[in-house]
């Protein structure tokens, strides 16, 4: 063959050759790839066998598919849809066990310290402080002459302490009390950070505590752990609580019911427990066991308030005034340089304390009431009623004493006087800011006092008055008129 003719052959075969592969590269570039459509919905045991061998990474055609089957894969995982609820559950109460033991150790710590030291008490703060998740130094301690031993300034946002009292319990005590006032001030805290500083404030401000420490409660606030975004209930825990706090007592029975009642805000019981859990753990007597007893007591005192009652037309609806007149007079005899704010004087008392004093009054109830007695329980409701100013209740209560020692006949001119002056005074409204000088011609007498003391002529309606042993003892030569118009002026009352 020759040269030409080999150089010819060659040049074919390399052409076929490029042929067929061009023709192969066409038809693998053009032929649909099956793997990235889905021609047919798959049996549930076909994806599970596809699951479980597919890789764990995934290009991006394997990733439009993977979108396409994602809610069969769930399916397939086959995980019990509680489990993770109780991995958490174990790990959250392990972890409630742990910080359990923790406070338990603190609390060990605490029982070591010297009593009756200003410097443990400090340490016992910081360290329940610390505990609740604050820095120490962020409350400081005042001590002064409080009412109660331990009491958490909103306001100030401070820890007061009464420096007297304090030597009255070993640490343990303090300790349950202090817990109680910080478990206060931590809810406020959360509560604060939830409803932000303005918001807070203007909660106080609507209950009557203004000019709070700001820069105290936005720092605290920053610390603070919320457990829950109920703004709605926190706004309604403040005012629950501070409204409680807030109560003024008019009556020492009022106080003592309210002291003994069962309802509470939810702050105040859930600060008694935290102070329940030191009182258990120390195994040491809790207030709530003494307000237990007052709680019992104060129930056999309503008893026999109402036997005593029940005896003395003149006493029915009296019960809270009598048990006041008692138990004022039980304070009198155990202290007797304390005359006035009885109330005011019981706050600082605990309730212990407090005790002592119901059972006092309770063995004066349960005896059976004079003449003598109810005359001076009348004279008490009598100024007690007259620092109130309530006008129609004093009359009440004039006339009814005047009505008891008519009918008892009882020796009384002076404060008999005294009770028909305040009378005309209500009756023709003498007020003390009024210039109008006083005329006897105008003077009307008081419908029961017409009756009671038998005045028939309008002329001498005064003559029961002139014939008064204590007018007639205090007249220092004045006339008759003079006088009565002087007393007038001195008895007018408020408007």
């Amino acid at each position: 063959m020759s040269k030409k003719e080999e150089g010819q052959k060659i040049s074919k075969r390399f052409i076929v050759f490029l042929v067929a592969v061009l023709l192969f590269l066409f038809v693998y570039t053009t032929k649909p790839k099956d793997n990235l459509y889905i021609k047919e919905p798959q049996s549930l045991e076909e994806m599970l066998e596809y699951n479980s061998i597919r890789p764990v990474k995934m290009n991006k055609k394997e990733e439009i598919k993977s979108q396409i089957n994602k809610r069969e894969e769930i399916k397939a995982i086959n995980i019990p849809i509680n489990h993770e609820e109780k991995i958490s559950s174990d790990k959250k109460n392990k972890e409630i066990k742990i910080a359990e033991s923790n406070y338990n150790d603190i609390l060990d710590s605490i029982a070591n310290l010297q009593n009756n030291s200003i410097n443990s008490i400090e340490i016992i703060k910081d360290k329940l402080v610390k505990q609740y998740g604050y820095p120490a130094e962020i409350i400081k301690i005042h001590y002064d002459n409080i009412p109660n031993i331990v009491f958490f300034d909103i306001q100030k946002g401070e820890l007061r302490i009464n420096r007297e009292k304090i030597y009255d319990y070993d640490n343990k005590h303090i300790t349950a009390l202090i817990a109680k006032e910080l478990y206060i001030f931590d809810k406020l805290s959360k509560i604060c950070k939830l409803i932000g500083i303005n918001e807070f404030k203007k909660e106080l401000e609507e209950n009557n505590i203004s000019n709070i420490n700001d820069k105290f409660w936005q720092e605290a606030s920053y610390y603070a752990q919320i457990e829950n975004n109920d703004i709605k209930t926190s706004k309604s825990e403040i005012k629950n609580y501070l409204n409680k706090e807030k109560l003024i007592h008019t009556s020492i029975y009022e106080y003592i019911k309210d002291l003994t009642e069962n309802e509470k805000s939810a702050i105040e019981e859930e600060s008694n427990e935290a102070s329940i859990y030191i009182y258990n753990y120390y195994k040491i007597q809790a207030e709530n066991k003494t307000l237990e007893e007052l709680k019992k007591l104060f129930n056999e005192i309503n008893t026999n308030l109402n036997n005593l009652t029940d005896k003395n037309t003149i006493l029915r609806n009296e019960q809270k005034e009598i048990f006041d007149y008692y138990f004022s007079k039980t304070i009198r005899e155990k202290y007797p340089a304390h005359k006035t704010n009885f109330i005011q004087f019981l706050e600082t008392f605990n309730q212990q304390e407090i005790l002592e004093l119901l059972k006092n009054t309770n063995n004066e109830i349960k005896n059976d009431i004079n003449d003598s007695e109810i005359q001076e329980f009348l004279k008490y409701k009598i100024n007690k009623i007259n620092k109130i100013n309530t006008k129609e209740e004093l009359k009440k209560s004039l006339t009814a004493y005047l009505n008891f020692n008519k009918a008892r006949e009882l020796s009384d001119s002076k404060t008999e006087l005294e009770c028909i002056i305040k009378l005309i005074c209500i009756e023709n409204e003498l007020h003390k800011n009024s210039t109008m000088p006083i005329s006897l011609y105008y003077i009307k007498i008081p419908k029961d006092l017409y009756s009671l003391y038998n005045i028939t002529s309008k002329n001498r309606r005064f003559d029961f008055i002139y014939n008064n042993k204590e007018f007639k003892e205090t007249q220092n030569g004045e006339t008759e008129q003079s006088h009565l118009i002087n007393l007038l002026n001195q008895n007018r009352i408020d408007n």
